[in-house]
């Protein structure tokens, strides 16, 4: 028993970032990165259609984005993350607002989004994903870092009037 896509193994770098902050370079010990890398590599790439995970979306399309981005995948955080955006994405009814899960016809090319609209661990999830692309780690308030990932193919990100 355990999540699709084996997100049980991402679970421990997605935490520290929330009990240690963005930066897990500094980390002590031989953290779960070590594990999370191919983990989320391969559940990223093995997905159908690949680095879709909607069925969940909090669970499920954020975990893989999460683990790509804390683990410097770019290339694969890209993927995620344009999915997670594309799944969000109705343009008859909230536009913008995070599903429960999606349903992908790959070989039709269409999704439709499933479950309850605007569930509060799917969008907290979301959330998360975009707070590390944008890179503000503000765990610790007088010591906010700025610290962006940019996303392959992406040539600049900027701030203005951010209180620092």
């Amino acid at each position: 028993m355990g999540w699709p896509h084996q997100m049980a193994a991402m679970a421990a770098i997605m935490a520290l970032a929330d009990r240690i902050g963005f930066d897990l370079s500094g980390e002590i010990r031989p953290g779960p990165r070590p594990i999370a890398r191919p983990t989320g590599a391969r559940s990223a790439s093995s997905a159908f259609p690949a680095y879709s995970a909607g069925a969940g979306d909090g669970y499920g399309q954020s975990f893989l984005a999460e683990c790509s981005l804390l683990t410097d995948e770019m290339g694969d955080a890209k993927r995620c993350v344009e999915n997670l955006a594309k799944y969000a994405y109705s343009p008859l009814y909230m536009p913008y607002i995070t599903p429960e899960g999606c349903e992908v016809d790959a070989r039709r090319g269409c999704w439709h989004r499933t479950g309850d609209l605007g569930n509060g661990v799917q969008e907290g999830e979301s959330v998360k994903v975009l707070r590390l692309v944008l890179g503000v780690d503000d765990l610790t308030a007088a010591h906010t870092k700025l610290m962006p990932r940019m996303l392959s193919g992406w040539t600049e990100m900027s701030t203005e009037g951010y209180p620092c």
